[in-house]
């Protein structure tokens, strides 16, 4: 598959088969997110790489309680997740972790898993719970969550929206 090809069938799935993940696959998504470019080069990201159902289970009820939507499954029943932390000083972190989200997504796509972008992982950063999940996923002071990337093999495809929403223009 091209990139362009994996662009345009790239779709959130909310739904996954419970097989496992290798490890070699999640260190092939994650090395991919560390190719994204970013602002001055800084790199600002962290990433974490979760095959351990039970951590992934604790993350999202912890996401529940501080949201208040106990019970939901902010993860979709994934096997593993990406977790994309940004460093706090600097320049551009919600952009170019932004930026890594999408190599990993696109990357998923390439090796035909089913992939979703989690935004609900920023609620952690409001968690009493954060330093422990800090020393727990051995994050690097001075870093917050940005977002996650829930992954697996597919269930099915979901069908493309009727119509993309936005709007452009070109100048000639």
């Amino acid at each position: 598959m091209n990139t362009l090809e994996a662009i345009a069938k790239r779709r959130s799935h909310h739904e996954f088969k419970g097989t496992k993940l290798s490890k070699n696959q999640l260190e092939l998504l994650i090395k991919c997110g560390l190719s994204a470019p970013s602002c001055n080069n800084e790199q600002p990201w962290f990433l974490v790489g979760l095959l351990n159902c039970e951590i992934i289970h604790q993350l999202n009820d912890e996401i529940g309680m501080v949201k208040g939507h106990i019970g939901h499954d902010y993860f979709y029943g994934a096997p593993a997740l990406i977790l994309i932390l940004g460093d706090k000083l600097a320049t551009n972190s919600m952009i170019d972790c932004a930026v890594c989200t999408q190599n990993i997504l696109l990357a998923a796509e390439d090796l035909n898993l089913a992939s979703c972008w989690i935004d609900e992982v920023k609620a952690l950063n409001q968690s009493e719970k954060f330093y422990d999940y800090e020393g727990k996923l051995k994050i690097p002071e001075g870093y917050e969550f940005m977002g996650g990337v829930a992954l697996g093999e597919r269930v099915n495809t979901p069908e493309e929206p009727e119509q993309r929403r936005g709007t452009w223009t070109i100048i000639d």
